[in-house]
């Protein structure tokens, strides 16, 4: 049964369609935060199944993976106020019950952090076997999800945070890679782990001509995404696309040698990228931020060659976009909800939302319309939604599959929210400032 599931999921993460209905990694296996569920986009207080208080400080999205009893399991990590202190958990998705919790490093010297940052913010990813938490350079570890005992650890990966550490990690199934980020104000490198043993198969540094000499223009907290790429020629090669300050590289997975990349201006780059239809959307940080779509599959510098388009207005810093029925939605930090043709960049339509924004939007299909895995086909229906929600904790659900999105519903966490929602199946999880919420209701088609 293993190899069959394992391949199916080292498919789906790299061909740009959300098929699984777990989110074992940030944004879901597929990195588009497209979740095909039943679970509900607005709710009362009535709907809320369990909600538990997560001590400490953490932004990191829960992860629940896929296949077998182990997938009740919910994972996530935090850290206590002043960063001395890492701690990973693991709760019951039915009902909150905690499975497991351990304080697994101690940082004696925490680095500085900034105010929307925590020092546990990288999310969870998960195998059929282990979990592996990171905290960036203050520590990664793999723990075995029947036993909760840690597999390995490394702690030997130093770099400058400066405002915090943010990149998640990310597993290649078929071939046993895991790679992380580490991009900070002093190096800027990706290390490949084996992911059995922890030990380093490759590292690829940065280059050094970011065009500036501050470290704080260098860093960036982006995601990596594994996919399969169509080159000039033809063939297809997988690419790992890392996107960082001044630009994206794309390496080769199994070398981390560095295949092509698009240069920008924009620094602190924060977004995971999307791989729809054979393009990526990529947001490009702050400073004036853009979404740029590129075609992937090429030799060295392609910043004039394979950029299809970029829309630099209004756009978000933090927030990831969603690629769906041939729109980008991109939700910028301060509310406002842009739609662009994915195909030319052009503007659609603006929708304003009140609040700020750091949590990614998260697009609710429901299970009726799984098979619809072309997502540059395949519009949303009438009972698919985009749910937002802001810094304050108002929840907003839209319907979008109209000329301009539309408001349908909203519900209100007054804990406050800046770490990106999930759903799984017919639940959704949304982690506060205080606390994770599990809501469940099926209400498709009556918001």
């Amino acid at each position: 049964m293993w190899p069959a599931v394992l391949m199916l999921l080292a498919v789906s993460s790299r061909c740009g369609a959300e098929i699984e209905q777990g989110s074992p990694e940030f944004r879901g296996l597929a990195g588009t935060g497209t979740a095909v569920s039943a679970a509900p986009a607005t709710w009362t207080d009535a709907d809320i199944a369990w909600r538990v208080p997560i001590a400490g400080r953490g932004w990191s999205s829960p992860a629940v993976g896929l296949a077998d009893e182990r997938d009740q399991q919910v994972w996530l990590t935090t850290a206590s106020e002043d960063g001395r202190t890492l701690t990973g958990l693991s709760l019951d998705l039915a009902t909150g019950r905690s499975m497991w919790e351990e304080d697994l490093f101690t940082v004696s010297h925490p680095r500085e952090k900034h105010l929307f940052n925590s020092y546990a913010s990288p999310t969870p990813c998960l195998s059929a076997t282990h979990a592996y938490l990171s905290w960036g350079s203050n520590g990664l570890a793999a723990i075995d999800r029947r036993t909760f005992e840690p597999t390995w650890v490394r702690r030997d990966l130093p770099t400058n945070h400066y405002r915090g550490p943010g990149s998640s990690p990310v597993l290649d199934r078929a071939a046993g890679r895991l790679f992380v980020i580490y991009d900070g104000f002093d190096f800027q490198f990706v290390e490949c782990f084996d992911a059995a043993t922890g030990e380093t198969l490759w590292r690829s540094h940065r280059p050094w001509n970011f065009g500036t000499d501050n470290g704080d223009h260098k860093k960036a907290y982006a995601t990596p995404l594994l996919i399969d790429a169509s080159t000039e020629d033809g063939t297809s090669r997988g690419e790992l696309i890392c996107p960082t300050s001044k630009g994206v590289f794309a390496l080769d997975p199994a070398t981390g040698r560095e295949l092509w990349r698009v240069r920008w201006e924009q620094f602190s780059t924060a977004s995971r990228p999307v791989f729809v239809g054979g393009r990526l959307y990529i947001t490009t940080g702050f400073g004036k931020g853009a979404i740029v779509c590129v075609r992937p599959g090429g030799r060295g510098d392609v910043t004039e060659s394979h950029v299809v388009w970029a829309e630099p207005r209004t756009m978000p810093s933090k927030p990831s976009p969603i690629v769906a029925g041939g729109r980008v939605y991109g939700l910028n930090d301060r509310g406002v909800l842009i739609t662009l043709d994915a195909n030319t960049g052009e503007r659609l339509a603006q929708t304003r939302l009140s609040g700020n924004f750091s949590a990614s939007p998260l697009l609710l299909r429901r299970p009726t319309n799984a098979a619809e895995t072309d997502e540059t086909s395949a519009g949303p229906t009438p009972d698919d939604r985009l749910f937002v929600v802001d810094e304050e904790g108002q929840a907003t659900a839209l319907r979008i599959g109209g000329a301009t999105p539309e408001v349908v519903g909203t519900s209100r966490l007054p804990e406050g929210v800046l770490a990106t929602p999930i759903a799984v199946g017919d639940r959704l999880l949304v982690r506060t400032r205080t606390e994770l919420v599990c809501v469940t209701r099926d209400i498709a088609g009556t918001d």
